[in-house]
This record gives structure tokens, C-alpha cells and sequence, in this order.
């Protein structure tokens, strides 16, 4: 059975999410930030900045009907610097739609991506495998105006279930697309086959160009479940972040746990090296990925329910690894490079509550310390 990680999200007060929202904004200095997660009144959800102080935030609308969710949407609003909402748009269909992260375009506009379940936007969405406990998607990407109005809405995929979770802008131009795939078919090639009852996925770029169309696409990963869950722009390449559990293919891992993986992607997507972190025993995964001094890398995720944390160098080579221990499953979901140190804020699920905290990281120590909440 094939498992997708997305759920539902009931919005809470607009009020409430947009002073939550713009309160960890200058928690983490994200005034100078290109793109950003931000904490909402229920959790932590996609963000950007824009011009003149405005924040692009990315949420779910649910409808309800006797207490269960009949339709769930993908909300975009934007706010200005007074927390004042400048426009709303919800996006969607017959099916359930999200959208994890977005970037503000130079030309004016929003660029997000995100899954869609819905067949009904005539947006190239993949027909395929469905079940009631888990409906298939496809990896969608939307092109906002300044307005919130929809430029161009397309659907990536195949006939299983797939979906986007990081974005950046191209080398030369366009957009790299970062996520998973169930598929070997549609837009999806090279998909390595498990051979297991169960499918599994593999992490999964694509570039578009402006106006949406694919240019090129890559499978990433081997016999076990690999996913891509963020990626940044290098002069001439990418890096990407995210787990696997395989020990073949494009990834070389000596444990039979999932391990945190990172690639490393020349301007077409092809895999210049392939590092795995982890610890036996342990399950490990990245979530965020951020730059820092001196060609220094951090990314963040998560070791059992811990918060997780490896510094490496350009060449994928592991400096300091820093766990981050607390009472409950831990979720790591902001990190930005905040000159001197990284900040990381993310989200503690107790038995009874859900903490949120915001963290301060020494780039060549690994040292943290709480600035913000408790974990």
C-alpha cells in the first residue's frame, strides 16, 4: 500500500495565522529571505516574501460536512507588512490540493508547487491508481500574477500517486521542481522498480520552463523508498535534500534504515555525487536545506522523533552532526541562513499539545540554543 505524506489542515482565524505568521517573520530575519516557512495559529506551512514587505502564505481550505472534510483546497493569501491581507485565492478541485512551498519571481508573481488530486482542472492531471484510503495525485506547479490571479496551472506525473515538495529557480532559466514518484510512466522515466509487492518511490526533479512546460526530468534513487523533499540553486548545479532507504542505484548507504540523503546536480539534473547520513538502527530523513558561510551546508530533519541536524562541505563530506532532543515527535520545517547563525524553528506534537520553538545554530560548532517557544 502506498503511503503519501499529506493530511488535512482546518484554517484557523485569519487574524490569528497572520500574526503568528509575522511574528516568527522576524523571529527568524526573514526580512532579507528570498523564501521562507513560516509557523501559522495550527502549525508550520510554506511561505515567501515578495516586494515591499509583502509575505505570500500558503495554507489548506477544508470544507466540512458533518464534521469530515468533503473538500480540500489549496490556499494562497497574501499579506502586507501590517499583517493586512492584500488578496486570496483558492486553488483547486474535486480532489485534494496543496501546495508546500513557493518563491516570489523577479518578474512580478509567485511561482508554487505542490500536489493535486483533482481531475477536474484540465491541467494535464494523470489518470491512474486510486483507492478510497488513498486517492492518487500528481505533482502540481502554479504560476501566480502579482494579483493572485492564475497564470498557468500544470500537472506533473504519472498513473501513481506523486507530488512536489521543494522549488528553485533554474540555472539558465525557468524552474527545478524537487519531490517523489510512485510512477514509470507519463511524464515519469528512468523509475527504478523495487520488485516489491509494495511500490515504492523515487525522488523525483523537474525543470520547466516559463511558461510550464517540462525540459527535462530525472528519477532519482534505486531499489528502496527515496524522496526529495528540498533543493537549492548552486552557480552551476543544484543540491538536494531528503531520504533514503536505498543501497543501490544513484545512492550508496551501508544501513538498512532509511538514512538522510543529499545530491549533488549538475545543471541538467544529473547526479554529480550521493551522500547518505544516518545512524544503524535509526530511521533519518531531511526536511530543510539552507547555505551558509564558506561554502557550508545545513540540512535539517529528523532521527526517530528527534530533531536532526548535519553540517557538510561542498563535497557532501559530514563537518558536525547535532541531535536535537525533545519530549514528543519533533518536526523541523524553517531553517534560513540569519548571518551570523542558522535559525531553525519547528514544531514538537506532545501527547497533550503541540510546542513550537525557534532555534539559533554556530555554523562551526553545530551549537544550538532556544530564542524562541520550548521544545
Amino acid at each position: 500500500m502506498r503511503m503519501p505524506q499529506s493530511g488535512y489542515t482546518l484554517c484557523m482565524k485569519k487574524t490569528m495565522r497572520y500574526m503568528a505568521l509575522l511574528a516568527l517573520w522576524v523571529l527568524v530575519g526573514a526580512g532579507a529571505r528570498a523564501e521562507e516557512m513560516v509557523v501559522t495559529a495550527d502549525g508550520f506551512r510554506r511561505a515567501a516574501q515578495g516586494p515591499n514587505g509583502t509575505v505570500l502564505l500558503l495554507e489548506q481550505d477544508v470544507r466540512l460536512q458533518d464534521g469530515i472534510a468533503v473538500r480540500v483546497d489549496a490556499l494562497a493569501a497574501l499579506i502586507d507588512k501590517n499583517s493586512e491581507r492584500v488578496w486570496e485565492t483558492v486553488l483547486g478541485g474535486d480532489g485534494e490540493d496543496a501546495l508546500y512551498q513557493a518563491i516570489s519571481l523577479p518578474q512580478g508573481g509567485w511561482m508554487a508547487a505542490g500536489l493535486s488530486g483533482s481531475a477536474d482542472l484540465d491541467n494535464g492531471w494523470h489518470e491512474g491508481w486510486y483507492s478510497d484510503m488513498s486517492a492518487k495525485t500528481d505533482g502540481w506547479a502554479v504560476r501566480l500574477s502579482a494579483l493572485g490571479e492564475v497564470v498557468w496551472s500544470r500537472c506533473f506525473g504519472g498513473s501513481d500517486w506523486d507530488s512536489l515538495r521543494g522549488l528553485c529557480a533554474a540555472v539558465d532559466t525557468g524552474w527545478v521542481l524537487a519531490g517523489e514518484t510512485y510512477s514509470s510512466d507519463g511524464d515519469v522515466e528512468g523509475w527504478h522498480d523495487s520488485g516489491a509487492l509494495n511500490v515504492l518511490p523515487d525522488g523525483w526533479l523537474v525543470c520547466v520552463n516559463l511558461d510550464g512546460d517540462i525540459l527535462w526530468q530525472r528519477a532519482l534513487g534505486g531499489s528502496g523508498a527515496d524522496t526529495l523533499q528540498a533543493i537549492c540553486a548552486l552557480e552551476d548545479g543544484y543540491l538536494a535534500a531528503g531520504s533514503s532507504s536505498s543501497a543501490d542505484g544513484d545512492v550508496q548507504s551501508a544501513r538498512a534504515e532509511t538514512d538522510g540523503w543529499l545530491v549533488r546536480l549538475d545543471a541538467r539534473g544529473e547526479a554529480v555525487w550521493s551522500r547518505c547520513f544516518g545512524a544503524d538502527g535509526r530511521s533519518s530523513a531531511f526536511r530543510a536545506l539552507a547555505a551558509g558561510p564558506q561554502g557550508l551546508w545545513l540540512a535539517a530533519g529528523k532521527q526517530d522523533a528527534d530533531g536532526w541536524l548535519v553540517c557538510v562541505n561542498a563535497q557532501g563530506e559530514a563537518l558536525w552532526e547535532a541531535a536535537i532532543p525533545a519530549e514528543g515527535d519533533m518536526a523541523v520545517d524553517v531553517l534560513v541562513w540569519n548571518d551570523p547563525v542558522w535559525t531553525l524553528a519547528g514544531r514538537t506534537l506532545g501527547t497533550d499539545e503541540t510546542r513550537t520553538w525557534v532555534l539559533s545554530i554556530q555554523p562551526q560548532t553545530g551549537e544550538w540554543s532556544v530564542i524562541s517557544g520550548a521544545l
